[in-house]
């Protein structure tokens, strides 16, 4: 069994960009259960916002979680 993430300390515009596609992937979701509209998601600038707000925040950040396991079978 294994299992890793993402993690770092300060600015990733890498990290801003996994984010915003993340984000984009699952955006009609986030419209049809009504949690943010696309229009306040903002998704074409999104990653720009995200690193902006990391040049000031000095943030420590933790990516989604992968899990993995496998087995054999005698």
């Amino acid at each position: 069994m294994i299992g890793r993430h993402l993690s770092g300390c300060g600015l990733s515009p890498e990290l801003a960009k996994f984010y915003n596609e993340t984000i984009r992937s699952i955006l009609p979701k986030i419209e049809q259960y009504n949690i943010a509209s696309a229009a306040e998601v903002g998704i074409d600038t999104l990653a720009e916002r995200l690193e902006a707000a990391a040049r000031t925040a000095d943030p420590q950040w933790v990516g989604i979680r992968y899990i993995g396991a496998w087995a054999s079978k005698p």
